[in-house]
């Protein structure tokens, strides 16, 4: 069975998460440290060194803090998650966990379900003939690892739809991708994919092929 997307298409980064990521967790870090410093020192030795002194000793010590955390914690996530990935892309599930064979199943998207506007199940997204299959991994919460179909191929409705974002999503996210939303006649659930655009029509593409 054929990944539906190349690899490199998990690592584009079309929202600017990853570029905003370590200027948001820097400030986050930094500026919370660099009050807490800053009081440690004024109580420790304002008397011997002056409170000016102090405030600035611990204020630059909590924007160093915030600098260093910046710099490594964003990397050593994101190679967290590109394993993660990595390991979803490749790694195939027991065949009794699949749907039938009947259903024909051709291609496959590691994706997330929303299961709520806040929550996401990851796991992959199987494109067949007859439909969809969504089979969530094994790291999910036991109450979150139930797979379900999207079918016939031809009752589904797919489109993009916006992407709600809330708090510090909004700081974070400065270009939300919009959603997959599929629509089919026992219900509707939205996904996220890489490249929505483009996967979205690969997507289509691959539901008309010829039997």
């Amino acid at each position: 069975m054929e990944n539906l997307v190349p690899r490199a298409t998990y690592d584009s980064d079309e929202t600017g998460y990853w570029r905003r990521l370590p200027l948001a967790v820097g400030i986050g870090f930094g500026l919370p440290m660099g009050i807490f410093f800053s009081m440690m020192t004024a109580f420790m030795g304002w008397r011997k060194f002056g409170l000016k002194e102090c405030l600035l000793l611990g204020m630059s010590t909590g924007a160093l803090s915030g600098v260093f955390f910046g710099f490594f914690f964003p990397r050593a996530f994101r190679r967290k998650m590109s394993s993660i990935t990595d390991a979803n892309y490749s790694r195939e599930p027991e065949p009794d966990v699949l749907a039938a064979p009947e259903k024909k199943l051709l291609y496959r998207l590691p994706s997330n379900w929303m299961k709520t506007d806040n929550f996401a199940v990851g796991g992959v997204l199987y494109i067949g003939k007859s439909g969809l299959f969504f089979l969530p991994h094994g790291k999910n919460l036991p109450r979150d690892r139930s797979s379900f179909e999207m079918g016939p191929a031809d009752e589904l409705r797919l489109s993009l739809t916006p992407t709600t974002l809330t708090g510090c999503k909004r700081l974070l996210v400065p270009r939300p991708a919009p959603l997959l939303h599929i629509i089919w006649p026992g219900g509707e659930a939205n996904f996220l994919i890489p490249s929505p655009r483009n996967t979205l029509g690969l997507i289509e593409k691959a539901l008309r092929e010829p039997s």
